[in-house]
């Protein structure tokens, strides 16, 4: 196989461009990944994404949707905006159920995978960090989508995160299962997607993910 340029992959990790030929690749309306924190705060507003969808986290302490309401259960936007003043980030949970365009994007990696994936995204402000160090039990793609964020990652998993990376728009970042990560923020806000390969669900294919994101690169090439 002879990837695009735009793909390089080391011990595990893979750090893509949106614009590679894998991203080119998916049929799905390319606008899964053209958000913005504007269109959160729309959506919001709107209330296309609710208690339901959204809690606030901060160094791990977590506060859920139904605390961040008024009394007509509807989103406090005063008190969203009072918590990223506070340093904590905003978590947006299954949208490939609430965003036709992020469901799209969601089934296709899911058809090459074989298996379920879920797609949260994260708000946080400038000298932040959501979650201290810690680990996922499944393989999660990281993509930026607005501001930017420095990742600390482990090269495999069981090994210490003394790897780095800055994401910036259109950049994305590939964690295996149990590889110790950690993101923040420095003087700027961040907001990215993840798409978490549900591999904790069910048995699903005999291959692994690796190799059906390999099969998307080759048949691109």
């Amino acid at each position: 196989m002879n990837p695009s340029p735009a793909f390089s992959a080391q011990n595990g990790q893979a750090v893509l461009s949106t614009q590679s030929r894998f991203f080119q690749s998916l049929p799905f309306d390319h606008e899964a990944i053209d958000l913005n924190v504007d269109d959160f705060e729309f959506m919001i507003a709107k209330k296309i994404i609710g208690p339901a969808n959204i809690y606030a986290v901060r160094n791990g302490g977590r506060v859920s949707g139904e605390q961040l309401v008024d009394p007509s259960d509807t989103l406090d936007l005063d008190l969203v905006v009072r918590m990223l003043k506070g340093a904590a980030s905003l978590v947006f949970t299954g949208l490939q159920h609430v965003l036709p365009r992020v469901g799209r994007l969601a089934d296709r990696v899911s058809d090459e995978c074989g298996y379920a994936v879920q797609a949260n995204a994260y708000l946080t402000p400038k000298e932040a960090r959501a979650l201290p160090i810690h680990v996922d039990p499944y393989p999660v793609f990281v993509i930026q989508l607005d501001g930017h964020k420095h990742w600390s990652y482990a090269a495999a998993p069981a090994q210490p995160a003394d790897r780095q990376a800055s994401l910036t728009p259109g950049a994305a970042l590939y964690l295996p299962a149990q590889t110790l990560h950690q993101a923040r923020c420095s003087d700027h806000f961040s907001l990215h997607l993840t798409l978490g390969i549900r591999t904790d669900l069910d048995a699903g294919p005999d291959r692994s993910v690796r190799g059906a994101m390999t099969e998307v690169l080759s048949a691109a090439t």
